[in-house]
């Protein structure tokens, strides 16, 4: 049905009705600045929702860089933006990446837990709004 065409779709390079095709594979040009833009707004959302508005700009700084660090470690170890398969399974792996090298570098910023509900929470957030982006991506050049 739509829901197996949709998966092999976005998961693969096969047709709905035939072998693979030629079309190219690469992930978009601008993936690492959508990518940036779903981190950067998980950020600004959390701060918004746990009522830190006032803050100020060191607090997303302190709370950025930890995970932005182990986002492009992940990034560039799994070949993220420059592998032409396994787009998906990648992002899963930086995902996890970013979850506990990130949990590990913020265990060195005052007042912050090596592991907590956060992690699981930006885990589920950046993979629905970094493969949500992938998908749109995907479809709308079919």
């Amino acid at each position: 049905g739509v829901q197996t065409w949709l998966f092999r779709s976005v998961m693969t390079t096969e047709t709905p009705t035939g072998p693979p095709t030629t079309r190219d594979t690469r992930p978009p040009r601008g993936a690492p600045i959508a990518d940036a833009v779903v981190l950067l707004g998980f950020l600004a959302l959390g701060r918004r929702s746990h009522g830190l508005e006032e803050s100020g700009l060191t607090w997303f700084l302190t709370v950025l860089w930890p995970l932005a660090f182990a986002w492009v470690v992940g990034a560039l170890s799994l070949s993220l933006y420059t592998a032409r398969s396994r787009e998906f399974l990648r992002l899963v792996g930086v995902v996890a990446i970013t979850a506990v090298l990130g949990g590990l570098l913020r265990h060195f910023t005052p007042g912050h837990a090596m592991f907590s509900a956060f992690n699981v929470v930006l885990s589920c957030g950046l993979l629905l709004g970094t493969a949500g982006w992938r998908v749109v991506w995907r479809v709308a050049r079919r």
